[in-house]
């Protein structure tokens, strides 16, 4: 799969098909193509929103192979970056991409808070700086190896392990 500004993941064929589906983009912004040119990802505008095709098995591809998140790894996040590109930009924390292998999601309290989960779902140990808006918010470290300090969630995950945080307004 080759993207538009050039990065290429492989997607090794688990399908065992002998067949192949080839789309034609009919409108659509074609995001990234196979080797044979045929799109792969796609982009159509629909109403207020975006309506996002991958004519590929991400999940069954990430689910099935050892070593999927490792840091040494393709950047398949990469493509959920461009689909959830405007709600990713909404959220409290940003994982910069040394620590793409800890899985970060947000849920927000009744209490106007929002939990920080994160999780290392690579073999080795994770080391590095999660961000966060210091000036909107203040942080409570709930459970983990992680130390709060001036906008930083400094984490020091080992495979397998995870952090819980607290963000509250200011």
């Amino acid at each position: 799969m080759k993207f538009n500004n050039g990065v290429v993941l492989k997607f090794p064929d688990i399908s065992n098909s002998k067949y192949q589906l080839n789309i034609k983009p009919n409108g659509a912004y074609v995001e990234a193509v196979d080797s044979d040119g045929n799109p792969v990802l796609t982009k159509f505008k629909f109403g207020k929103g975006t309506v996002f095709f991958l004519n590929a098995g991400l999940e069954s591809l990430l689910g099935l192979q050892y070593g999927a998140f490792d840091e040494s790894s393709p950047d398949y996040a990469s493509i959920y970056k461009l689909v959830g590109g405007e709600v990713i930009h909404k959220n409290c924390v940003i994982r910069k991409n040394d620590l793409r292998s800890i899985l970060l999601t947000e849920h927000t309290c009744n209490d106007g808070g929002t939990l920080v989960v994160g999780v290392n779902h690579s073999s080795e140990l994770i080391e590095g700086s999660l961000e966060y808006d210091n000036k909107k918010f203040a942080a409570r470290i709930l459970y983990g190896n992680c130390v709060d300090k001036n906008g930083l969630l400094n984490v020091n995950l080992e495979s397998g392990t995870g952090l819980l945080a607290k963000l509250m307004p200011r």
